[in-house]
C-alpha cells in the first residue's frame, strides 16, 4: 500500500467531501423512520415502539413530554440498548464489467494514450487487471459488530400537576459500518482467494468502507396537566454530532484500482438543536391518545478532508504530466483541507391510542374528577398514583409515526482551498472545485406500531410483545449503505421486574428488511470522479436484519 501522501486541491477534493455526508446526517430522534429504528428505551423497545401513549417513565421526556405530568416523585432512567446491524451488499459484475457487459474499467495491463504511460500504467498492487478481470464480485457484509446506545433521564414532579424531565439520549441508530479491512496494511480490501496477492479492493469503496458516528442530545422538558383528561409538553436539545468516514474516489470517470484515491474525513456539530411537542389525552376512562411534533435542525458539519492519492497505483508508472515538480510540489504526498457540509434531518408527527382493561379496585380518571384518591402509601412503600403495572390487567397501544424525509434529498458539501497547491492524481493536476450534492432522494417514510403489555403478577411482573412495519423511504434507485430506511417488519419481546423502587426491564426486537435489487438500468447511484459522474455503484442485491437487545433500570426516590 502507499502510505505516502500529497498536498494538493482540485475537484477530487470536493469529492472526497461526500464522504462526510454519507453519514453526516445523524439520526433526528423520530420515533422511528428516517435516520432512527424503533423502540426508544427498554420498555419501548420490547413493544417494538408502541409505547409513545403509555410512556410511563423518565423516558417520557423524548418520546411524549406530555406525560411528565403524570410522573409522581423523583424518578431515574437508564437504558442501554445493543444493535447489530446485519448489512450486506452483493454488487453485480466484477472489477472491469458491469453486470450487463458494460466496461467499468480497462483489462489492459498498459494505459495507452496518456502520455508517459503505456509502460504497464493499469498494474497496480493487486497485479495486473488482466489477472483480476473474471473475477465476480461477492457479497460484502458489515463487520463493524455491535453499536451500544445508551439512554439517561431524570423526572421529577414541582407541582401536582407539573412535571419536569431532563436527560441525556442518544438516538437508536443502526451503529456503525465496515466493509472490507480497515487496518493500515490492507486498507479498503477483502479477501479474495485465487487471486494475485489473494485480495482485491471492495466493491463498495466507492459508496462506503468504514463509518462510525456518535450523536447525544441533552434535552429539557416540561409537561403540564391542563384538566384530568387532558395534558400538554413541549421539551428542547441541544445535540452533539461527530463522526468518522472513509471511502475511495477516482479520478477518471471508469473504475481505477491504480489511480483510486483514498479519503478519510472527521467532522464535528456541536450544536444541533431540537424540539418535541406533545399533547395527551384520556377522552373516555381506558383509552388513552396521543399526537406529537419532533423537529431537528439541519446538521452542518466542520473537519478536516484527507487524500491519499494512487493509493493502490504504481507512482512510477503514472502520467508524465502528473509527476511532481520540483519547487512547486511535495511530492506525492496527503494533505487536508478544512471541510463544510450540510445533511438534512427529517422531522416527523406521531399519533397513538392506547386501551387498556382496569384491575378491579383501580381508581379511573372519572372517579378521580369525583374526588377519590388513591389509597396512601404505608411507610416504606412507594406511592405511585399512576401506576399500570398495578392498575391494569393488561393494555393495547397502536401508534402511527409519519417521518417527513424527503427533505434528505441531498447533502451539499464545501471544501476549502490549499493556496499554491495541486492534486497530483495520476492522470492530471487538477485545480477546479465543483460544487458537490450527494444525491440520498429519501421520501416520506410511515410506520405503523402494535404492542401491549400484560401484568401477570400486579405490582411485580409485566410481560410485553409489539410488531411494527415501516414503508420503503428512499426513491427507487437511490438505496446506499450509509443509511437504510428501506420497508422493514420486526417483532419484539420484553420483560419487567419490579422490587419496591427499582425496576429491572429486559427486551429483544428483531428487524427483517426487505431486500432490495437495482439492476443496471434501475441503480442511479454514480461514483464520484473528477471527469463527472462516474459508474454505476449501487447495482446489485441490498440484504439487511437487525438484532437489538435492551436492558434497563428505572429507580424511583420518592
Amino acid at each position: 500500500m502507499k502510505q505516502s501522501t500529497i498536498r494538493s486541491f482540485g475537484p477530487l477534493v470536493c469529492l472526497g467531501a461526500i464522504a462526510l455526508g454519507v453519514t453526516l446526517g445523524t439520526p433526528a430522534d423520530a420515533l422511528a423512520g428516517g435516520y432512527e429504528i424503533p423502540g426508544l428505551g427498554t420498555r419501548g423497545q420490547g413493544r417494538a415502539g408502541a409505547f409513545a401513549v403509555r410512556t410511563d417513565s423518565a423516558l417520557a421526556l423524548h418520546l411524549n413530554p406530555a406525560n411528565l405530568a403524570r410522573l409522581s416523585g423523583v424518578n431515574v432512567e437508564l437504558a442501554l440498548n445493543v444493535n447489530l446491524m446485519g448489512l450486506c451488499f452483493d454488487r453485480s459484475g466484477t472489477p472491469t464489467e458491469d453486470g450487463d457487459g458494460g466496461v467499468r474499467a480497462s483489462e489492459n495491463d498498459d494505459a495507452p494514450g496518456a502520455a508517459g504511460m503505456g509502460r504497464g500504467g493499469n498494474i497496480n498492487d493487486f497485479g495486473a487487471p488482466s489477472t483480476y478481470a473474471d473475477t465476480e464480485y461477492p457479497e460484502i457484509c458489515n463487520s463493524a459488530g455491535v453499536l451500544p446506545v445508551p439512554q439517561l433521564a431524570l423526572s421529577f414532579r414541582p407541582h401536582e400537576r407539573v412535571g419536569v424531565g431532563v436527560g441525556l439520549i442518544a438516538p437508536n441508530a443502526g451503529g456503525g459500518r465496515k466493509f472490507g479491512s480497515t487496518s493500515a496494511d490492507s486498507l479498503g480490501t477483502y479477501a479474495v482467494p485465487g487471486t494475485a496477492t489473494g485480495r482485491l479492493p471492495t466493491p463498495t469503496r466507492y459508496d462506503l468502507i468504514e463509518a462510525d458516528l456518535l450523536q447525544v442530545t441533552l434535552a429539557v422538558g416540561v409537561g403540564v396537566e391542563l384538566h384530568p383528561r387532558l395534558r400538554v409538553g413541549a421539551s428542547i436539545g441541544w445535540g452533539i454530532a461527530t463522526i468518522a468516514f472513509t471511502t475511495a474516489i477516482s479520478p477518471l470517470a471508469a473504475e481505477d484500482f491504480a489511480r483510486d484515491i483514498m479519503t478519510q474525513t472527521e467532522a464535528k456539530d456541536w450544536f444541533v438543536p431540537r424540539l418535541a411537542l406533545s399533547v395527551a389525552a384520556e377522552p373516555v376512562d381506558g383509552l388513552e391518545m396521543m399526537a406529537g411534533f419532533i423537529w431537528t435542525h439541519d446538521v452542518k458539519g466542520e473537519g478536516d478532508l484527507t487524500l491519499r492519492p494512487v493509493f493502490w497505483g504504481d507512482l512510477s508508472r503514472q502520467s508524465a504530466a502528473s509527476q511532481p515538480i520540483d519547487g512547486v510540489d511535495d511530492g506525492w504526498e496527503s494533505v487536508t483541507y478544512p471541510l463544510e457540509i450540510v445533511a438534512p434531518q427529517t422531522s416527523s408527527l406521531s399519533f397513538g391510542a392506547r386501551y387498556a382493561m382496569a384491575r378491579p379496585g383501580a381508581i379511573t380518571t372519572s372517579e378521580r374528577m369525583a374526588g377519590a384518591r388513591p389509597q396512601t402509601a404505608r411507610e416504606g412503600e412507594v406511592s405511585r398514583p399512576f401506576d399500570p403495572m398495578r392498575d391494569e390487567v393488561f393494555d393495547l397501544e397502536l401508534d402511527v409515526v409519519v417521518t417527513f424525509s424527503n427533505r434528505v434529498d441531498a447533502y451539499p458539501a464545501t471544501v476549502g482551498i490549499v493556496e499554491g497547491q495541486r492534486l497530483l492524481n495520476g492522470v492530471l493536476p487538477l485545480s477546479v472545485i465543483p460544487p458537490i450534492e450527494l444525491e440520498h432522494q429519501w421520501k416520506t417514510q410511515v410506520a405503523v406500531s402494535l404492542g401491549g403489555d400484560i401484568n401477570v403478577l400486579p405490582e411485580t411482573l409485566a410481560l410485553r410483545w409489539g410488531f411494527v412495519y415501516e414503508s420503503h423511504g428512499v426513491e427507487r434507485g437511490y438505496e446506499r449503505l450509509d443509511f437504510n430506511p428501506w420497508q422493514l417488519f420486526g417483532g419484539s419481546l420484553g420483560v419487567t421486574l419490579r422490587v419496591q423502587r427499582l425496576e429491572v426491564s429486559a427486551g429483544y426486537m428483531y428487524l427483517h428488511y426487505f431486500d432490495v435489487t437495482n439492476t443496471e438500468t434501475q441503480a442511479r447511484l454514480r461514483a464520484p470522479g473528477g471527469l463527472g459522474p462516474g459508474t454505476t455503484v449501487n447495482a446489485g442485491v441490498y440484504t439487511a436484519g437487525l438484532h437489538s437487545l435492551s436492558l434497563g433500570v428505572a429507580y424511583r426516590f420518592r
